[in-house]
């Protein structure tokens, strides 16, 4: 079992052993819609690209009699992971509440988006699951266009360009410059695959002339999950249907009389197709951003699970339950009921047998999973916030939880897949029963303490190792530090509120640098 340890990480990069620092104050951009360039570029709105919808109004819900109380009140809306949400909320106290028209909440929690709730959230005195325009980061197209923008303009504004760098505390400029000079802005190629939007007439006429056999390329909609909609071009002649149908699309009279002409949304991506494989099957893992806090921006790491697949792997397998890791598609596959428990591993299983199968053939450092890897984890979840931060809605009680997928090949390439809203918080395997609890207690822990801040009325669910008897049942976030400084406002009022910069207590928070971070976390 390896030392529990935590690392600050700062915006820009990796920081150890002092409190964050914050930037200069900021001024507001005007709303970005998924994958439209900053202001600074002056360029045209990006073409095709279509935003999440929102629901205008809640729908009406079925509920039971509220019994009357003072609250604190929560209100959770959907199934994924309610039963364990509802355990934590009731374990502080807190009454639920089935009403979600109710504006009196302490929390709430959400798998849809409503854009009332927005509406009339109030800021410091509540806690919100998902920030409203997420999509930035959560949707192919939306991450894909960032990460574009970011690295054409070569990370050079890094706390994003609603500040002027002439403003940024030297401190800050002299820390970005270091670590372009050593490297640390990676090119997209380097962690994401090279990616093609069919909505976009000249994207997807590239594609179609990039493409040779016998490489294989899967084609994904944009903000789908679950593996929904996903299907492989494998060879030449599926690629020409493709083409066919998209070209069908677009001549459809039908198609003509619309007022926009967008193509459906999706892209078209290079497949890994040597990907490492654990016991002959494809996997991948799924890990954790955390964004605790967005005034200022508080983010933590923090690891999950190993997804693989029933089958063993099969490049040219018209199986997609041999080519896609996650639960919702294996459960699709015969085998399932009998292998679902060798489905999903603990990730000091993975340590191990990386430990045991390749250290000495590939000459990996020891424990390369909770160093080499996890900091690789980092520096690309890191990259991808500081591409959409400029553009993220931000009120004091914001969070998000976004489960990001991460892909090894046989060289031990680190490969982003993809960023996820509402990641999955099921338990239908002895795995995810040891991970996923703690994931949810450990993220509603950091709202009560860093934003609500309450900690003495409602308590505060601070890493105990005594309360795990396995290190990577445990989920201790590793912090990627505060990175913007809300402009001055009047004092608050509010006693919720006149607590908002507190620090987290320094027994939950040790500095730490991460290349030392070897404790499995969940």
């Amino acid at each position: 079992m390896h030392t529990s340890t935590c690392s600050y990480i700062r915006d820009a990069g990796f920081i150890s052993g002092c409190d964050p620092v914050q930037t200069s104050s900021t001024w507001p951009l005007p709303h970005l819609s998924e994958g439209e360039p900053a202001s600074d570029c002056r360029c045209k709105e990006t073409r095709g690209v279509q935003k999440a919808p929102f629901r205008m109004n809640h729908p009406e819900e079925k509920k039971p009699d509220e019994a009357p109380g003072s609250g604190p009140f929560f209100y959770l809306g959907g199934a994924n992971g309610v039963d364990i949400l509802n355990v934590y909320c009731k374990s502080k106290g807190w009454q639920r509440i089935y009403d979600n028209r109710r504006e009196d909440f302490i929390l709430k929690w959400c798998e849809t988006k409503f854009r009332d709730t927005y509406y009339n959230f109030r800021e410091g005195e509540q806690l919100l699951y998902q920030i409203p325009n997420n999509k930035v980061l959560t949707t192919k197209i939306g991450l894909l266009m960032n990460l574009r923008e970011y690295e054409r303009w070569g990370g050079l504004v890094p706390f994003g360009t609603d500040q002027r760098k002439d403003l940024l505390q030297p401190w800050l400029v002299k820390l970005w410059n270091s670590l372009l000079q050593d490297g640390a802005t990676l090119m997209m190629e380097e962690f994401f695959p090279e990616t093609f939007r069919l909505d976009t007439k000249d994207e997807r006429e590239s594609f179609f002339e990039t493409y040779t056999e016998p490489q294989i390329w899967i084609c994904k909609p944009t903000s789908s999950n679950q593996g929904r909609g996903i299907f492989l071009l494998k060879n030449q002649a599926e690629v020409n249907e493709l083409e066919a149908k998209l070209h069908s699309l677009e001549e459809d009279p039908q198609y003509k009389k619309l007022p926009y002409k967008i193509p459906p949304a999706r892209i078209v991506q290079r497949y890994i197709d040597k990907p490492l494989l654990l016991e002959g099957k494809k996997f991948d893992v799924r890990s954790y951003l955390l964004i605790a806090c967005t005034v200022p921006f508080v983010l933590f790491f923090g690891h999950g699970y190993v997804r693989l697949t029933c089958l063993n792997y099969d490049p040219r397998s018209e199986d997609l339950t041999s080519h896609l890791t996650n639960q919702y598609v294996q459960k699709k596959s015969p085998i399932y009921a009998l292998v679902k428990e060798e489905t999903v591993w603990q990730m000091d299983r993975f340590n191990q047998y990386v430990n045991e199968k390749f250290r000495q053939a590939k000459g990996l450092p020891k424990d390369w999973v909770f160093n080499g890897f996890t900091k690789r984890m980092k520096e690309i979840m890191l990259q991808c916030f500081l591409a959409v931060k400029s553009k993220l809605d931000c009120k004091l009680g914001y969070f998000d939880l976004i489960g990001c997928d991460f892909l090894i090949d046989e060289d031990f390439k680190v490969w982003l897949l993809e960023m996820n809203a509402n990641p999955a918080l099921h338990t239908n395997c002895g795995a995810l029963k040891n991970i996923v609890p703690t994931v949810v207690n450990e993220t509603l822990g950091k709202q009560v303490q860093m934003v609500l801040g309450t900690r003495g009325r409602l308590g505060w669910w601070g890493w105990d190792e005594r309360r795990t008897s396995r290190a990577s049942a445990s989920c201790l976030w590793l912090r990627l530090g505060k990175v913007r400084k809300r402009p001055q406002t009047a004092t608050p009022t509010h006693p919720v509120q006149a607590q908002r910069n507190e620090q987290p207590s320094q027994s939950c928070y040790s500095a730490a640098d991460p290349s030392e971070a070897t404790s499995p976390t969940a």
